[in-house]
């Protein structure tokens, strides 16, 4: 199952504050799951994929024609995953008080949103929902954070052992000093292929005929970055010596290399933070991934299939 990351479902939730649909109506006879007796209704997650999928769009059932079965299926399995891990935020004493939301609200700059029931008109009620909706994405990232995660660290010794221990991921790459001189008919670029073959300056002749911006200025490149077929005639030059003619979507260049060099292993203070947020990321999912999986075994998860308004793929983890 793949493990939500409530900071970009805030951001999602955010994102379409201004334009979310209405509030989620009761429909005791749509009841889409039970978590330990308590159930949950289909408004519910026609709201989840209206705040995930909906770009503004006012009808969930259009939503749920447009995305084929295997999306909506692993929808439902994140949905499934978050009503799941709300129970147990709400049963570990993790709060998000009234205070803490209205500084949140306010650091983002939406203390004053009203997420519309229609495009013309905001109401109360829409916007006690929106709060709520945030309140409880919140409330889910301070529960892995305080309860979950709090554990979790990348030490430096880690960081460090990384970086030895996968050498080709941290090393440079190789970058070649180059001039050129760009023209648009293939006579002249020979003409001028002759007169430098009869040793007249490549610096001259670029700032007289070159149509580049850089009028055969020296420019550093990394060769990968290079198209292929320059990278292929660059390849074939010691530094000092100049290319043929070489056609390249239509128009003629000249190439001179001035230097090649070599690759340079970046350091490990250099990509120390870059390290460190791939093994802290890595260590998350597995730690969040543990958690499910010996905490799920406790709890009754029971499906109502007949109320979804898809063919449900299950998910091995529920």
């Amino acid at each position: 199952m793949t493990t939500l990351t409530p900071l970009v479902a805030v951001v999602a939730l955010l994102s379409v504050a201004a334009c979310s649909p209405a509030v989620p109506r009761p429909s005791a006879d749509k009841r889409i799951l039970e978590i330990d007796s308590q159930s949950i209704y289909l408004d519910e997650f026609q709201q989840y994929l209206q705040d995930t999928l909906g770009e503004g769009q006012s009808d969930s059932s259009d939503l749920i024609q447009q995305t084929d079965s295997s999306t909506l299926s692993r929808l439902f399995d994140q949905f499934i995953e978050e009503q799941f891990l709300l129970q147990q935020a709400l049963k570990s004493g993790v709060q998000v008080t009234d205070a803490a939301l209205k500084a949140y609200l306010e650091v983002q700059g939406l203390s004053n949103v009203v997420p519309a029931t229609s495009r013309e008109k905001a109401s109360a009620e829409s916007d006690d929902w929106f709060q709520r909706r945030v309140r409880r994405t919140l409330l889910l990232q301070r529960f892995k954070d305080q309860v979950i995660l709090k554990d979790v660290r990348v030490t430096p010794e880690e960081i460090e052992k990384f970086f030895y221990d996968h050498p080709e991921e941290f090393q440079g790459r190789s970058r070649v000093v180059l001039r050129q001189i760009l023209v648009d008919e293939e006579p002249l670029a020979k003409r001028i292929r002759t007169d430098l073959q009869q040793g007249a300056s490549f610096a001259e002749l670029a700032e007289r005929h070159s149509l580049a911006p850089d009028r055969g200025e020296p420019r550093q490149y990394e060769e990968v970055d290079l198209p292929e077929e320059i990278q292929a005639v660059v390849n074939s030059l010691s530094p000092g010596e100049t290319s043929g003619v070489v056609n390249v979507s239509g128009r003629y260049r000249l190439f001179h290399l001035e230097a090649r060099q070599g690759k340079s292993r970046q350091t490990l203070n250099n990509v120390r933070d870059q390290i460190e947020f791939a093994l802290l990321r890595r260590k998350t999912d597995e730690v969040m991934q543990d958690y499910l999986t010996d905490v799920q075994s406790l709890v009754n998860v029971q499906i109502h299939h007949e109320n979804l308004p898809f063919v449900y793929q299950a998910d091995a983890s529920f």
